[in-house]
């Protein structure tokens, strides 16, 4: 005994396939979607952060806020802040020297 698995629109066996790889797509999209949202929240908080480390250091250069009220934490991170304005402004000095060429090439 055979079936006929047949309708006006093709096979059942292929219109179910058709249902999930369009499930199976949607899917995937939605995992984009959460990765795409993801990434976008990472850099939120990071410049949150960047922000407050900003203001601490507005605030510890204009003597408002002393070292001993700061955490660890934020004494690491602008230590972190000042090398990497250090390291700016050197590269920004050399390119100055050099008539702005860059040693690249």
């Amino acid at each position: 005994m055979s079936y006929n698995l047949k309708n006006s629109n093709g096979t059942i066996i292929s219109q179910i396939r058709n249902i999930f790889s369009k499930e199976e797509e949607k899917q995937i999209i939605k995992k984009e979607k959460y990765k795409e949202d993801f990434k976008k929240r990472i850099v939120l908080i990071e410049n949150e952060e960047e922000k407050r480390i900003k203001e601490i250091k507005r605030l510890y250069d204009n003597r408002k806020i002393k070292e001993d009220k700061l955490s660890n934490e934020d004494i690491d991170k602008l230590i972190q802040m000042y090398n990497k304005e250090i390291q700016e402004l050197r590269a920004d000095t050399k390119r100055r020297c050099n008539g702005g060429k860059s040693d690249v090439g």
